[in-house]
């Protein structure tokens, strides 16, 4: 059995092996901050950090243990609130015009975590194809960094934790 987490996860001040960019204080878009220090970075790069840690945290917490699924639980609801409600709204948004409910009926057996873990590879897959597609909003792209913020940060130290407790990702120094 694999411990849980520490508590304070989402203000781990190490420098995390997943880096994923701060919201400005701004409210600039990644694509505005490109421009202003003369990088040229696609959405795709810029957005291949959340997309990979949507996904990776999903299955992470889908291998949560029954004695880690409280503390798991709140960690997510604490700094994943805004995130979460961001990605559920989207995903509701997109299916809307499509013409598509989504049922939820599954979430009984799989638990909140469960619920949550979905709702993030939904939330990677349908950004994806808006990527792909070339149609991701600058509103939307300005969303993710700014509600993701506190749960990118928990997600990755989540991450790290495993790989730590694993053996793997040690840093010399």
């Amino acid at each position: 059995m694999l411990a849980s987490p520490p508590p304070s996860c989402s203000s781990c001040s190490r420098s995390s092996r997943y880096e994923v960019p701060s919201f400005s204080s701004s409210r600039s878009s990644i694509r505005a901050q490109n421009l202003a220090v003369g990088v040229r970075r696609s959405v795709a790069e810029v957005l291949e950090t959340p997309k990979s840690l949507c996904t990776r945290f999903a299955i992470w917490l889908e291998n949560r243990t029954a004695l880690e699924h409280e503390r798991v639980l709140g960690a997510v609801e604490r700094d994943g609130s805004r995130f979460l409600n961001l990605a559920r709204s989207t995903l509701a948004y997109e299916d809307a015009l499509k013409g598509f409910v989504r049922h939820s009926a599954s979430d009984v057996t799989y638990g909140e975590l469960g619920a949550h873990a979905r709702t993030l590879r939904d939330f990677a897959e349908l950004l994806d194809s808006k990527i792909l597609a070339g149609s991701l909003s600058l509103e939307l792209e300005q969303a993710i960094f700014r509600d993701g913020d506190l749960f990118f940060k928990l997600a990755a130290c989540c991450l790290d934790f495993e790989q730590a407790l694993g053996g793997s990702g040690s840093h010399s120094g």
